[in-house]
């Protein structure tokens, strides 16, 4: 019994690639993970730069560097499923479960960066921050005879400034 890796045409992959790794993993084809939906934030926030607040004196004294202001780390979630196509059965979840498990150690993993095909976006210095727990309401059976796995990844990025793409199978600097 194995987990389904869905053919979905048009589907664009989300990769990720460890910090010692040299080449990019395709979520989809490695472990059957389907990105669901795909939310980024629109714009970064602005750190607050370092001031003084002089109490003799109007306003702040306010510290710009020249290359401008930095920003602040960000959080995003990703709403995930994976597929298994033997029916509804408690081995079937169990192996679904199994293979989520083998997905979340993979992302426990330490450090990477990520590239979403879909959306071209990519970023370094990303970590895992949560993975959905997986619970009896999280299975569903489907009309075509297979089970469906929902649930979420959230990851933060860490460098929001850096844009990575994928180059040759591998995540590289934009």
């Amino acid at each position: 019994m194995s987990v389904y890796y869905p053919s979905i045409p048009g589907y664009a992959p989300f990769y990720v690639q460890m910090k010692t790794a040299q080449t990019a993993t395709n979520l989809l084809t490695e472990y059957g993970c389907v990105i669901n939906s795909h939310s980024y934030p629109a714009n970064c926030t602005v750190k607050d730069p370092y001031k003084n607040e002089w109490f003799d004196e109007d306003g702040d004294d306010e510290y710009i560097p020249s290359t401008g202001l930095h920003l602040e780390a960000f959080t995003f979630t990703q709403e995930c499923c994976m597929l298994f196509n033997a029916g509804d059965s408690a081995a079937s979840r169990a192996a679904l479960a199994s293979q989520y498990r083998s997905l979340a150690d993979y992302l426990h993993g330490g450090e990477f960066s990520f590239f979403d095909d879909w959306t071209k976006i990519g970023y370094r210095n990303v970590r895992l921050s949560s993975i959905s727990t997986i619970e009896e309401g999280a299975f569903k059976a489907t009309t075509d005879g297979k089970v469906l796995l929902r649930f979420s990844i959230t990851f933060k990025v860490n460098d929001p400034i850096t844009k990575m793409k994928l180059l040759n199978g591998a995540i590289v600097t934009a």
